[in-house]
């Protein structure tokens, strides 16, 4: 018995699974919802660079796609930019009793004394009330965040101190959106990269300043000294995401270091 599934967004991550969803007999594809027009109208199969049609054209609306009476839906749409929207989406999903597996937002993976629970309790209750589950795994598309660091803690007999490194070669990143405006590629050197848009304030390692603006309204603060460097790049430059002019960030490190028994 296949499973009826739909599929919402098709970026780097979404043509993935798409594919899979196409090509894989346990699955019956019944709707894609896509975040842009040039995309709305095509067909399934050349959004995920297959060569026999589907029948099944891509839409910007995600009612449609509901209305096809999908068993679940598989998330795959950008988050990092547009966390209102991508929440709102999940609690249109699973309100109308589908089930959603997902690959963002990445903190939903684990959301609770994450997130505020005015963003949490909204996907709790259309959860409860369409008898549906929402499972994230993390980081695109998953086994990092969560499988990984459970299998490694399990060949160990005490844990001090947890370290995480991510390296990787952007130039072949072609996601514009998550190099330029995310990350903050191609920026000059004292601009602030917005790596996540909550819409709710939180101060994260913050100065003496920010630290006494934040008590005084109340903010959450998390001080994680998380460190970033910027590399500059002296000669334009060119990625999959686009160009980089000369005199701008073309690297970007963070640190991420928590002790502790508890980490």
């Amino acid at each position: 018995m296949t499973i009826r599934v739909a599929q919402i967004g098709t970026g780097n991550v979404g043509r993935h699974a798409l594919t899979q969803l196409i090509t894989d007999p346990r699955f019956e594809l019944t709707g894609v919802w896509v975040s842009s027009e040039s995309k709305a109208g095509k067909d399934a199969a050349e959004l995920a660079g297959l060569d026999n049609s589907t029948g099944i054209t891509a839409t910007t609306d995600l009612g449609q796609v509901l209305a096809t009476d999908p068993e679940c839906a598989v998330y795959t749409a950008m988050a990092d930019n547009r966390l209102p929207d991508a929440l709102e989406d999940y609690r249109s999903i699973l309100a109308a009793g589908v089930n959603v597996v997902g690959s963002s937002a990445v903190f939903l993976q684990y959301p609770w004394q994450t997130l505020p629970d005015e963003l949490v309790t909204p996907l709790e209750d259309a959860a409860k009330a369409g008898n549906a589950s929402l499972f994230v795994n993390g980081i695109d598309p998953g086994f990092a965040n969560d499988l990984l660091p459970l299998a490694l803690a399990g060949t160990c007999q005490s844990i001090e101190q947890i370290r995480c490194m991510e390296i990787v070669d952007y130039a072949t990143y072609d996601s514009a959106t998550v190099m330029f405006d995310l990350m903050g590629f191609g920026k000059p050197l004292d601009d602030l990269p917005m790596l996540l848009l909550v819409g709710h304030p939180h101060a994260v390692n913050p100065d003496g300043e920010l630290r006494a603006e934040a008590r005084r309204r109340g903010w959450p603060v998390h001080d994680f000294r998380t460190g970033r460097r910027a590399a500059l790049i002296a000669l334009p430059a060119a990625g999959a995401a686009g160009a980089v002019a000369g005199g701008v960030a073309a690297g970007v490190a963070y640190r991420r270091r928590r002790d502790g028994a508890d980490s």
